[in-house]
């Protein structure tokens, strides 16, 4: 139940911690939680890895390592956990899947999940109506069918991008593509084990795949921050944090697997200056994960449909590439799962703030 942090800065989110931070050097083994060139207490939930790093120059400063409260029981996780009504946020899915008819045609599928889980809508679409139109159709009669509307409808297909945005224009809600649609790859990943194998003419493919030739792009001032770190979490404390309200802009959603509820999950904090907009800013590009490019050295930040971002170009030191090959790997052994998150570097009452926090999955690590 613990944070690790190669960072500097306070995570503040909850009142009792800020005595931790008053009484540092008492409840830290007399460690100085204070980085010396910034003069910023460091998270009392974050378990910092090795080092703290200034974004995009890798200058490395001098290492500092912490350790913190735990987060409450597992059963107030647990009872954060529940879920009461269904989500105003939908993932579409319109695409073919690894199985073959008769006539040597893969076949079709809407798949329409919402972020609570409670909708799970799936139906087959003859090969002859793959058509916006089609799509609308069918999309409209499943708004007639549910109580709680959508506010908000993502899809991740690139390749689909024109017929699904025709699709679902002027339908009242927002038409957002973004990858981050896990709960989708979720189901995508049941049905090929436990349905597509299953079935008659279905041939192994991998249909999530995401191209990783590609070039990255400079990272946009309005994403920027001044430093960054490598860290971990435990998931359960995360959960919580989502029901806090201490947090500008959270999302910590429910994985769906038990084993990680006491797993310490890898992240990156951001620090900057304007933590409160660069959060905004964050929020609204719809980051799906994070990857180390390890023949490139360079954390990319992956956005929206198809926005490869460069976040840090990692120096040619030893001992920072083998942080960034940590967190790919813990990555791996996590599903997936890790977070991101981004704080101030500004004092306020001796600590800094949290404004963003994101748990992020790459699907493509499961």
């Amino acid at each position: 139940m613990w944070w690790y942090c190669t960072s500097h800065a306070a995570f503040q989110t909850l009142s009792h911690l800020v005595v931790l931070h008053r009484y540092s050097s008492r409840h830290y083994n007399n460690r100085n939680l204070f980085d010396v060139n910034t003069n910023i207490c460091f998270s009392s939930f974050f378990r910092r890895r090795q080092h703290f790093h200034t974004v995009f120059n890798d200058v490395m400063v001098s290492p500092l390592k912490t350790r913190c409260c735990s987060p409450s029981s597992q059963q107030q996780a647990s009872e954060a956990r529940e879920i009461e009504q269904p989500s105003t946020v939908w993932e579409l899915d319109f695409y073919s899947r690894p199985v073959y008819g008769k006539d040597n045609k893969r076949i079709w599928e809407l798949i329409v999940v919402d972020e609570s889980f409670l909708l799970c809508h799936v139906e087959s679409v003859p090969n002859d109506m793959i058509n916006s139109a089609e799509l609308r159709k069918r999309v409209e009669r499943l708004l007639e069918q549910v109580t709680v509307k959508p506010k908000v409808v993502k899809f991740s297909r690139m390749p689909m991008f024109n017929m699904i945005s025709l699709a679902l224009k002027d339908l009242g809600f927002e038409v957002k593509p973004s990858r981050r649609t896990y709960r989708l790859y979720h189901v995508l990943r049941d049905r090929e084990a436990n349905i597509y194998s299953k079935m008659p003419g279905y041939r192994s493919e991998n249909t999530l795949s995401t191209s990783y030739l590609y070039s990255t792009e400079r990272l946009p001032d309005a994403l920027r921050g001044e430093k960054f770190a490598f860290c971990t979490a435990d998931y359960s404390f995360l959960y919580e944090l989502q029901s806090s309200d201490t947090i500008p802009y959270c999302d910590i959603f429910n994985t769906g697997d038990s084993i990680l509820l006491e797993k310490e999950l890898p992240g990156i904090i951001v620090y900057s200056e304007r933590a409160d907009s660069l959060a905004s800013w964050t929020a609204g590009a719809e980051v799906s994960f994070i990857k180390f490019r390890e023949e490139e050295l360079e954390l990319v930040l992956e956005c929206g449909i198809n926005s490869h971002y460069r976040l840090a170009k990692i120096a040619e030191d030893h001992r920072l590439v083998e942080e960034a090959k940590t967190f790919e790997q813990m990555k791996w052994h996590m599903k997936g799962f890790h977070f991101y998150a981004i704080q101030s570097l500004k004092e306020t009452s001796g600590t800094s703030h949290i404004k963003g926090l994101w748990l992020l999955n790459d699907f493509m690590e499961q």
